[in-house]
């Protein structure tokens, strides 16, 4: 689990619920920065899932 504060508020969700929402947000960045390729950044954020979910027992 994973407790984040957000404003007067803890917010509460799975390990892996916040691995995809960090992940979404670096593709998003990563296109927006990397002209619209993200084919190696994809990639690697793809393995460090797969471990995170090894890791997490996902």
């Amino acid at each position: 689990m994973v407790l984040t504060l957000e404003g007067d508020s803890i917010k509460m969700t799975t390990a892996e619920a916040a691995l995809d929402a960090a992940v979404a947000k670096v593709q998003a960045l990563a296109r927006k920065y990397g002209g619209g390729k993200g084919g190696e950044v994809d990639a690697f954020i793809a393995e460090r899932r797969a471990e995170a979910r090894k890791e997490f027992g996902g």
